[in-house]
Order: structure tokens, then C-alpha cells, then sequence
């Protein structure tokens, strides 16, 4: 073994017992290559590979990171450390990839772990809980749980590159930057950024604070010198690291508005924009500057340059929606601003009443079986009282329990009685559903509000929300209101067994002249009569 050779080897050793220490991260990255390891004991390797993952994850490498998880799949026996920072990195890379089945269940390997882990350590669980938060859009989860990070290792430890004081400080600064407290974030950030300065210059979570503590700065109006940004570029540039390159160019150009350069701001946009849609990255950070570029292009008052923003947007949040319920809402509020601007030349009112009521039967299958029947069963009773708009109103009617998308499952799921505060929570769900539907301009838009807002008004007034009585409730949602009860009769639920069909008629004939208008329980018989199979339709 030459003398290089040697000293190499010791290098290797005194990073697997101490860190990376003050080595710039490009060249343990080069130090630590696969074929360079071949002469070093298993638990040396192994954590050295650790470190080469965290490496790799923080400058955004996540195609050099599947390669590293490949290599520790192929160890044996990893020390429990190891191993657990191993699942811990391993959440945060096959999140950054999309991959969400893989991510949990290396969440779930790290928590099986957990408990045997050392001390110092342990925290790095609720780290890679709040980066899972934050890919849910559970932003303010996020923040309660990096709060809770109180242990880091010491300086000299080898994972103190993964969890450290300025590291935490960061998370935190950052959580509340995303649940809009600007101004109690900055203290934070500019301790967090010295203090990561001193201990990993130039590495990958250094770039990271480097770039969010500008992109603060420019949030809250300041207009940090150019020079700042070329530095931070020329670090990133430095690192071969592009996953930070859109939030730069989105600081610049909110630095260059706030000193009144506007043409340049609406450049770097541009810019800002064209990465946006490369990367197609399902997470808060491209939302955050969708959100910021939408707020330019609106200032500047041209509805032509909204349209690509908001379609972006909305591909980012539907992307998102796969990975959480929570961005539900989110959605469908872009789908109409994006509606109102176009028109109706792109997005049809049809296309956009499917995706709306895809959005309430995703919540689960029976839900989304009984908004399907239920609009079909309005449209035979809207026919049978020779109404001229009875599609338009079956089409509104799918529309009737969209507001449920904002409960909590524990209400919407629950498979017994529920208590009386319960019961006032699900009845919010009518003016949710109508703020959801609110601001709509089409005629099938407006019906839907109307309808949302009052299926649950009663003939005889002591229905909700608005304890409306008899021709005051708006004759489409008295429809729905006798399709709703009638197909929930029909309908086995957890808490109930299907009523045979003659016990349901008969309960819908006993509620007429006090729950519902007798003209439409008559309907109702006509239909069943004349159409049978709307009964289970």
C-alpha cells in the first residue's frame, strides 16, 4: 500500500468515526465512491455510505442517492444507527422522487427502529416526520412537530451533519415561513444560516439556508444587494446542485420588484416559470412560488399571463391531492379562478363539474356511489314535474355534498350515532359545500351553491342551515332533498341496514307535508312506477 494509499485510508476511518468535519461535501463525495471503499471493515462502509446518502439528498442527486440505497440494501447486518439514519434519508430521497409507498415504509422501518437507537440520535425521527408533513401540505403539523426537536448529536459525532443545532433552528424558521409568519421567522433564519456558515460551508444544507434566507429577505420587501445572489449562485454552481435554482430566481425576481425594476422581475419570472414546469415537483416549495409569481402577473393586470401560472399551479396541487385529502379545498378554489379567466373555452363547465364531484366521491366509494344515484334520481324527478332545466339541475345535484370534503374522517366515517357536537360539525358541511361553489358564473355553478346550501332545509322550517320553509327553499335543492333521504333509506351504511324499498317509500310518504314538499313524494312514486330501476340507479 502506497503512502497515499494509507493516508486515504485513514481518512476514510476518521470520517466514519467523526463526520465529514470541515471537508468540503464535493470532495467526501469523491473520497467515498464505491470502489474507493473496497479495503475498509463492513461497519466503516456502511456508515460512510450513510453520510454519501445524506450528501447526495441534500444537493438534490437523487438519482446518485438510489445507487447509494441499492449499495446499503446490499449490507448486511447494519449496526442500528446506521440503519436507522439509513430509513430516515431513505423517506426523505424516495419523497423527493414521488415514490410515496417506498417512503412510508421506510418511515415505518426507522420507527421500528427508533426505540433501540442512541439518545442523541432519536430526534431524527421527528425531522423526517415534519419533511413528511410538509409533502402532505400539513404545514402547521409541521411546525408542531419540528418544535418538538430538542437532542442533536455533538460536534465530532458522525451524523452531526444530519442533526444539529442550525439544522433545527432552520426547520423550524422555515415551517413558519410556509404558515405565513414572515416576520417571527427571520430572527430565526439569519441564526440558523451563521450558525450552518461555521459548521458545513459550502455543503449542501449551507446552499439550502443560503437561498431560504434570501428568499425570505425578498417576502418581506428587502431587496438584498445583487451581489448576495451571484455568491449563493456561484456556490450553487459550485456544487453542481439545480434543486434550489427556481427558488433563487424567484427571490431575484421578488428582490427586483421590490426595487421598482420591474421589467427584470418579469424576466426572471419568466425564468422562474420555465423551471417550474421542467421539474413538475408535487410539494409546498413550487406552490409557494406559483403563489408568488400569480401575485406579480395579477399586479400587472394581464389575464393572458395568468392562464400558464394557474395551469401550472393547479398541476402542482393536483399532484399533491394524490398524496394528501388536505389539498382538496386548494384545488378546486384554483379550478374556478382558472374558470373565471378562461371562460369556458378550455375547461368545460362539464369538465369542471366531473373533477368537482370526483373530488367528494374520492373521500370513500359509497359516498361516491350516492352523489352518482342521487343526481340521477333528480333528473327523473325534474322530468316527471316537466322542470326545463332538469339536466342542468341533475348535473348541480352531483354537486349537492361537495362541502364534506371538509370534515374530518372521524365525523364523515364514523360507523355509529353521532353525539350531538358531531352532528352540528357535519351540518357545516352545507356552507362549506356553498363558500366552495361561491364566486361561480355559470348557471350550473349557481344552482350547485343554492342546491348545497339548503338540501337540508324542511318543508315545515326546521331543517338547516337557514330553517327555510315551504317555497322559500329553492325548488332544486327540495329535489335533492327527497333523492338524498330516499337513496340514504336504500343505502346499507355502517350504522344501518338497507331499507327494502316499500319500508323506504312508505317513511318518504310518512316525512311528506313536513320534510319534503308533497308534490315531489308524489313524483317520487310516479317515477318508481314508471321507472323502477331509478331506485337503484
Amino acid at each position: 500500500m502506497t503512502f497515499q494509499e494509507h493516508h486515504r485510508l485513514q481518512q476514510l476511518r476518521q470520517f466514519a468515526r467523526s463526520g465529514l468535519g470541515n471537508t468540503p461535501a464535493r470532495d467526501f463525495l469523491l473520497l467515498t465512491a464505491p470502489s474507493a471503499l473496497q479495503d475498509l471493515d463492513d461497519r466503516s462502509v456502511q456508515r460512510l455510505l450513510v453520510l454519501r446518502l445524506t450528501l447526495q439528498r441534500q444537493h438534490f442527486a437523487f438519482a446518485e442517492a438510489l445507487e447509494t440505497i441499492g449499495a446499503l440494501e446490499e449490507q448486511a447486518d447494519l449496526a442500528v444507527d446506521d440503519a436507522f439514519m439509513f430509513a430516515c434519508e431513505s423517506v426523505r430521497v424516495f419523497l423527493g422522487l414521488n415514490r410515496d409507498g417506498d417512503a412510508i415504509a421506510s418511515l415505518l422501518h426507522a420507527a421500528a427502529l427508533h426505540p433501540d437507537v442512541s439518545g442523541e440520535l432519536q430526534d431524527y425521527l421527528l425531522v423526517t416526520q415534519s419533511v413528511l408533513c410538509s409533502f402532505l401540505g400539513d404545514h402547521e403539523q409541521r411546525l408542531q412537530v419540528s418544535l418538538r426537536v430538542q437532542r442533536t448529536p455533538p460536534p465530532g459525532h458522525p451524523y452531526h451533519l444530519n442533526l444539529n443545532p442550525g439544522l433545527v433552528q432552520g426547520n423550524v424558521t422555515w415551517a413558519r415561513v410556509v404558515t405565513g409568519d414572515l416576520e417571527a421567522a427571520l430572527p430565526g433564519a439569519l441564526t440558523a444560516l451563521a450558525d450552518i456558515r461555521t459548521r458545513f460551508p459550502g455543503g449542501g444544507t449551507h446552499a439550502q439556508f443560503e437561498v431560504n434566507t434570501l428568499h425570505l429577505r425578498a417576502m418581506l420587501g428587502q431587496t438584498p444587494d445583487p451581489a448576495e445572489f451571484t455568491q449563493v449562485r456561484d456556490l450553487l454552481r459550485a456544487q453542481g446542485n439545480t434543486g434550489l435554482s427556481s427558488s433563487l430566481l424567484t427571490a431575484e425576481a421578488l428582490a427586483a420588484g421590490n426595487a421598482g425594476r420591474t421589467e427584470e422581475a418579469h424576466a426572471l419570472f419568466g425564468q422562474v416559470l420555465d423551471l417550474l414546469r421542467a421539474q413538475e415537483q408535487a410539494s409546498r416549495v413550487p406552490l409557494l412560488l406559483y403563489d408568488q409569481a400569480l401575485a406579480f402577473y395579477r399586479a400587472r393586470g394581464n389575464p393572458e399571463e395568468l392562464v400558464p401560472v394557474l395551469e401550472g399551479r393547479m398541476r402542482v396541487v393536483e399532484a399533491m391531492q394524490r398524496q394528501s385529502h388536505g389539498m382538496f379545498l386548494e384545488l378546486e378554489r384554483q379550478a374556478f379562478e382558472l374558470n373565471r379567466i378562461r371562460g369556458d373555452l378550455v375547461l368545460s363547465q362539464a369538465d369542471l363539474i366531473t373533477r368537482l364531484s370526483a373530488i367528494g366521491e374520492r373521500r370513500d366509494d359509497a359516498t361516491g356511489q350516492h352523489l352518482r344515484r342521487v343526481a340521477t334520481l333528480v333528473l327523473h324527478l325534474a322530468r316527471a314535474l316537466d322542470l326545463p332545466d332538469a339536466d342542468l339541475i341533475a348535473e348541480a345535484a352531483r354537486l349537492h355534498d361537495l362541502g364534506k370534503v371538509s370534515l374530518p374522517d372521524s365525523i364523515l366515517l364514523k360507523a355509529g350515532p353521532l353525539t350531538p357536537g358531531e352532528r352540528e360539525v357535519m351540518q357545516q358541511h352545507t356552507t362549506h359545500g356553498a363558500e366552495l361553489l361561491a364566486g361561480g358564473t355559470s348557471r350550473v355553478l349557481m344552482l350547485a351553491q343554492s342546491i348545497a346550501l339548503h338540501h337540508h332545509e324542511r318543508w315545515d322550517g326546521t331543517g338547516y342551515p337557514h330553517q327555510l320553509r315551504g317555497e322559500a327553499i329553492p325548488l332544486p335543492a327540495r329535489l335533492v332533498a327527497v333523492a338524498d333521504v330516499f337513496d340514504a333509506l336504500l343505502s346499507e351504511r355502517p350504522y344501518k341496514r338497507a331499507w327494502p324499498l316499500t319500508e323506504a317509500l312508505g317513511e318518504m310518504r310518512r316525512l311528506s307535508g313536513t320534510h319534503f314538499e308533497p308534490r315531489i313524494v308524489q313524483a317520487l312514486e310516479r317515477v318508481l312506477d314508471t321507472v323502477p330501476q331509478a331506485a337503484d340507479a
